[in-house]
């Protein structure tokens, strides 16, 4: 997935620059695009087509970013069923 392409090569760069106050913070950027192929991953598990998985991932995600993984999956299925 390019997504993760991207995340592995900003990684590899982040040392590259000076590093700021301002800005995205690399690693929350690594383990939210983890976290969500994560939960989209298990709903594809469950039998979920992979953009309408990916799509309520990241509405859930949009509105509670501090889930773990369990409860992302708990709460997109919820999403799903209304």
């Amino acid at each position: 997935m390019w997504v993760k392409k991207l995340a592995q090569i900003i990684l590899a760069l982040k040392d590259k620059f000076p590093k700021t106050e301002r800005g995205p913070n690399i690693e929350m950027f690594a383990a939210d695009t983890e976290l969500r192929d994560a939960a989209v991953d298990g709903l594809q598990a469950l039998g979920f087509k992979k953009t309408e998985a990916l799509k309520v991932v990241e509405f859930v995600l949009s509105k509670s970013p501090e889930l773990c993984l369990s409860d992302l999956i708990r709460s997109s299925l919820q999403q799903m069923s209304k």
